[in-house]
């Protein structure tokens, strides 16, 4: 078969399904994602002749993809700033959004790195894994209390070569550091369990890290505010992920908590996404 030839099916079996744009980039995608082709190649070489086993897997994926299965799971990797990253159904897929997280703090410790620095629900590793790129010299901890995620975000590790330490702990089991942190960071579980998600998203991402407490949807942020308050050194930083829709409820309890100096940032959609907060 074709090149061209599985594209045009791909594009008939999905249509009703994706838009035309959409069905273009996910084959792209496909194609870069199992054989490493540029997504030019569907217009420079339509009539490349796919073997055996290449048919095979975009048959497969053609199957996941129509069941609304995101494509980076399919592939079985994706991308965080520079870093290519593992993923799998036990972690929830980086988002762009997470990478203005981490280039907040960047920004922040641009002249003086950071010498400590704690991930609380690291998932894929994501967060810690691009800090501890940029801070060489940065001590980072990451927790997850999914064993599972924590074997994906070992697994990066190993593969990018990145000392990040990981461990297996809930936020109210944490123990306290040696020595105070100088920043902790979490993208902790934030939707709430009335918003309307994508299928794709609620259907196979991990729900342990997708939902907040249905009674207290701030509860991890609480947890991680308190754990600060002992962990933290003075004038150390917190930085969140959050929900626009709890965003004047976490301000308040950062203030109670006696943090100072909060501040919201929006993302790139221009959503209240993120929240920094200094201990005093």
């Amino acid at each position: 078969m074709r090149l061209i030839d599985h594209y045009q099916k791909f594009c008939e079996t999905l249509v009703g399904v994706y838009s035309i744009s959409e069905t273009n980039d996910l084959f792209k995608r496909l194609l870069f994602g199992f054989f490493e082709w540029e997504p030019t190649i569907l217009g420079l070489s339509p009539d490349k002749i796919l073997d055996a086993q290449q048919i095979q897997q975009l048959d497969d994926a053609l199957l996941r993809v129509q069941k609304n299965e995101p494509v980076q799971y399919i592939i079985g990797k994706t991308y965080f700033r520079d870093l290519k990253l593992i993923v799998s159904p036990a972690t929830l897929i980086p988002r762009p959004e997470t990478e203005e997280l981490v280039e907040w703090i960047i920004s922040d410790f641009d002249t003086s790195a950071p010498k400590s620095i704690l991930d609380v629900g690291t998932g894929s590793g994501c967060i810690a894994l691009a800090l501890q790129n940029n801070f060489s010299k940065a001590t980072i901890t990451a927790i997850d209390k999914s064993a599972a995620a924590l074997a994906v975000a070992q697994k990066n590790a190993t593969l990018l070569d990145l000392p990040v330490r990981f461990e297996h702990h809930a936020i109210e089991q944490l123990p306290l550091p040696d020595v105070p942190f100088d920043l902790i960071v979490s993208n902790p579980p934030y939707v709430h369990r009335d918003e309307n998600i994508a299928p794709n998203v609620r259907d196979y991402e991990p729900h342990m890290a997708l939902f907040a407490p249905q009674e207290n949807p701030i509860y991890f942020y609480e947890q991680i505010a308190a754990y600060g308050k002992k962990a933290l050194k003075s004038g150390g930083v917190l930085y969140f992920e959050i929900n626009p829709l709890d965003r004047k409820e976490l301000m308040k309890m950062l203030l109670k908590n006696d943090y100072v100096h909060p501040e919201i940032r929006s993302d790139i959609f221009g959503n209240f996404r993120f929240l920094k907060a200094i201990k005093s």
